[in-house]
């Protein structure tokens, strides 16, 4: 009986430290374990104010006046060739760098067949053809034909209308959720060794299958 009770004690306190970690990272719970654990912030009292940086947006890219939605164009736009834009990638960042610190934005990505949403370092190269990976400094969640995702984790029955983007900048942490239903879609665990930006592509609008923006949600701001 020692036995036993020594290995149910482990296995509840494993599973209370993963309780702890749900919470945080925004998973719902249910009241009585919210009783028990009430200094427990939830995710969405990191939510930081984003805007589009439109010095780095692709010319193919229309942004909002309150550089708060962009969509993909059907031509160029006449404008200056920038160090700081992308010529290529069908993308912008945000307006925000992040160097620590925990930060949570939601997008709206209903009604698009494909996207693209996470963060990027600094220093990523702007110009020409771009590998976007994590060794190169890009960390972010796609949709394509709105049918899979870049990363292996099961796609809903119903898409996500709209995607929370968490980023614990210590941790290495960048997770996302589908924000209606609650649900933890995946999170890459990395190290960051300069600034990060929130990075947004709503990819080519594919003759307007693709026609909708992404839209940067209101959030209450944490005090």
């Amino acid at each position: 009986m020692g036995a036993v009770y020594s290995s149910l004690s482990s296995t509840l306190d494993t599973f209370r430290q993963d309780l702890k970690r749900m919470e945080e990272i925004g998973f719902p719970l249910e009241a009585s374990v919210l009783r028990r654990e009430p200094k427990v912030k939830r995710i969405q009292e990191y939510a930081v104010e984003v805007t589009l940086d439109s010095n780095t947006a692709h010319p193919r890219l229309i942004l909002s006046e309150d550089r708060k939605m962009v969509k993909c164009g059907d031509r160029l736009q006449m404008l200056p060739d920038n160090p700081e834009r992308f010529d290529r990638v069908v993308c912008v960042l945000g307006q925000e760098a992040f160097s620590s610190g925990r930060y949570y934005w939601e997008v709206e990505v209903g009604g698009k067949t494909d996207w693209d949403l996470g963060v990027a370092s600094q220093s990523i190269n702007r110009k020409g053809k771009v590998e976007v990976t994590p060794s190169n400094g890009y960390w972010f969640l796609s949709l394509r034909d709105k049918n899979k995702y870049s990363v292996r984790t099961e796609l809903p029955a119903e898409l996500p209308q709209k995607i929370g983007v968490f980023l614990d900048y210590d941790k290495g942490q960048v997770s996302f959720f589908n924000v209606e239903a609650k649900q933890h879609i995946y999170t890459f665990m990395d190290s960051f060794s300069e600034s990060v930006f929130p990075f947004f592509s709503p990819c080519s609008n594919k003759s307007g299958r693709n026609q909708g923006p992404l839209i940067i949600s209101p959030l209450g701001l944490a005090s």
